[in-house]
């Protein structure tokens, strides 16, 4: 096995994140101030990554939701988009109960960004599946980069049209459970999504498979 090349000269926090944490604790313990990286030990407390963790969460969730909602993809790839939400979900239940201070004191802020990135992924990700398609419908030659960006540049606008500027998704259609409560149920409520993402499941799925475990 090739051994791990290491900046020797590089501060430990970078080299060895475990090794870090480890002489950190064993300094907070022994209350030896001089051992202490103070700058790394605030940014490690930082709650700004607390954050950022939901946002990702619920950006992805969000994403997938988009993107059952407006395009009109077949079974297989509405059911792999539904488990991606669903998985998406869970993590986000899991980070609301982990910091519900967090949820009850921004939840606006942060809901109005991960729409923001969401909207984003998911404009682009359906652009490139209608790109792949005129590719295939027309014979195009794929290493044709020119018209790729063309066609992928003219889908995204269209896109962009289609999918609105700000959040139209109650936070708890997107979470599974009321954001005010998240501790006392022990996962999202698989039957509950948005409306529009609620009507499509049913169109491809029948009333009775809107969700999935």
């Amino acid at each position: 096995m090739s051994e791990i090349s290491v900046d020797e000269e590089s501060p430990l926090s970078e080299r060895c994140r475990w090794t870090w944490a480890n002489q950190q604790a064993e300094a907070l313990r022994k209350r030896d101030l001089a051992v202490i990286d103070w700058e790394n030990l605030i940014d490690e407390f930082d709650p700004r990554h607390e954050r950022g963790d939901w946002v990702s969460r619920c950006t992805h969730a969000i994403r997938w939701m988009l993107e059952i909602e407006h395009y009109p993809a077949g079974p297989e790839k509405i059911s792999t988009w539904r488990a991606k939400a669903w998985r998406a979900r869970k993590r986000l239940h899991f980070e609301s109960k982990k910091s519900p201070g967090l949820v009850r004191d921004d939840l606006d802020s942060m809901l109005e960004e991960s729409w923001g990135y969401a909207r984003v992924d998911a404009v682009q990700h359906m652009a490139w599946l209608d790109t792949k398609l005129a590719w295939r419908d027309t014979g195009s030659r794929a290493d044709n980069a020119i018209l790729a960006k063309a066609l992928w540049s003219r889908d995204r606008k269209r896109w962009d049209r289609c999918v609105p500027d700000d959040c139209h998704y109650p936070f708890e259609e997107i979470a599974g459970y009321d954001q005010r409560t998240p501790q006392r149920s022990r996962e999202p409520d698989p039957a509950l999504w948005p409306l529009g993402v609620t009507q499509k499941l049913r169109e491809v799925f029948g009333p009775g498979l809107t969700y999935s475990r």
